[in-house]
């Protein structure tokens, strides 16, 4: 899949976080194509990038309506280090 520019599409979820230094977005596709930051870029849409500091964003977007597979679309959030529970 062609990486389209990051913004407004079909699809986009934003992730944002304060303190704590590294928490990941994880989407799963309707063809279960798992996206995150070890595999950025799925069958619809793309991880912009993976944050490891504090206050930071991640952002997966579906750049066009070409690219959005029907189905179900889930998101996980994973808290993956920091000093809080």
């Amino acid at each position: 899949m062609a990486r389209e520019a990051d913004g407004p599409g079909p699809i986009s979820v934003t992730l944002t976080w304060g303190e704590q230094p590294d928490v990941d977005l994880h989407i799963f596709e309707p063809n279960w194509s798992h996206v995150y930051y070890a595999n950025p870029v799925g069958e619809s849409g793309h991880l912009d990038h993976d944050d490891t500091k504090s206050y930071c964003q991640e952002h997966y977007f579906v750049g066009s309506c070409d690219q959005l597979e029907t189905g179900r679309y889930g998101v996980a959030i994973n808290y993956y280090c920091g000093t809080e529970p």
